[in-house]
């Protein structure tokens, strides 16, 4: 991998093998938000049952809003869930309407690892093809191929071998707490051009 950026890593874009765009609404019942922007008619034409939202609420780990508050009361759900729930609730969204494409920046940002782990993993096994803007390392392996842009106008778009940069990623991270000297500034420089790094990442 000869990569084309130079300086810092502005943006991942990580693709696998298959868009949606989530929007937030502010006030309705707990259907509503997992099925928008369809209705309750266009969710029965569609044939799902609140039993299959209820499977959805469990793969993304919101059962306990369910039996909390139903799927029928309404409340202001922007006050109500915390930053990881949204995100969840957005997910929720995605595998109610499971398209062919998805784009997810950053969308597990609040979620914990394990639980992005699964989620990401159900989303693949749909049948979805996710585009990720992400920085997290754990989502690589889910992912074919990456887009690196740095900021200036460079780009690369390759194969993506997460094992191989974990390694790298975990290289650098050891480097980072050794003692500092000339052979470590070099190895950190190279490594921060395989990467597409700057030296604070």
């Amino acid at each position: 991998m000869i990569p084309l950026c130079r300086r810092r890593t502005q943006a991942q874009c990580v693709v696998t093998s298959k868009t949606t765009k989530m929007h937030v609404t502010l006030r309705g019942n707990l259907r509503d938000q997992v099925i928008y922007p369809d209705t309750y008619a266009d969710m029965i034409n569609k044939q799902v049952t609140e039993e299959d939202l209820r499977k959805i609420m469990r793969m993304v780990h919101l059962e306990h809003i369910v039996e909390r508050d139903t799927f029928h009361e309404v409340k202001d759900w922007t006050d109500i869930l915390s930053g990881g729930e949204k995100q969840r609730m957005a997910i929720a969204r995605l595998f109610y309407h499971k398209p062919k494409y998805a784009l997810l920046d950053e969308c597990t940002s609040a979620v914990s690892i394990d639980v992005e782990s699964h989620i990401y993993q159900a989303a693949i096994d749909m049948g979805i093809t996710l585009l990720t803007i992400t920085h997290r390392p754990t989502l690589w392996k889910f992912h074919s191929h990456i887009l690196q842009f740095d900021g200036t106008g460079y780009w690369e778009f390759s194969e993506l071998n997460h094992h191989s940069r974990l390694d790298l990623k975990k290289e650098k991270e050891e480097l980072l707490r050794a003692k500092d000297s000339a052979q470590k500034e070099n190895r950190l420089s190279e490594l921060n051009t395989l990467l597409c790094e700057d030296m604070t990442q």
